[in-house]
């Protein structure tokens, strides 16, 4: 992946990172009103840190970070299918699963 790959690949991921924070507080919401259970927000929370964590590393180290964005693709993929489609933080999963498994292919050999 050359730098401009990355770079585009962050600023994707620093926009989901913004949506994510919008929408924190509807998330919470739905697992404290028991309408997602907590497994599901558990992967849900271990996908996002995975893309976020597979970002920053193939920003600032320059690192090949396939295995965190394939961890985050299929948890967030998972999730949201787990938090209900129509609702919006499950978008926002899927807009994650595909932006990792994006980040996935461009960064494979």
């Amino acid at each position: 992946m050359n730098q401009l790959e990355s770079l585009v690949f962050g600023a994707t991921a620093l926009i989901h990172l913004a949506l994510a924070a919008a929408y924190a507080g509807h998330s919470l919401e739905l697992v404290r009103s028991g309408s997602v259970n907590i497994p599901a927000a558990f992967v849900w929370l271990v996908g996002i840190l995975s893309l976020y964590i597979a970002a920053v590393r193939m920003l600032v180290r320059r690192r090949r970070a396939s295995t965190l964005l394939a961890i985050a693709a299929i948890a967030l993929a998972f999730a949201s299918f787990k938090l209900g489609w129509p609702y919006p933080p499950a978008v926002i999963a899927g807009l994650g699963s595909v932006l990792a498994a994006l980040g996935w292919v461009l960064i494979r050999p």
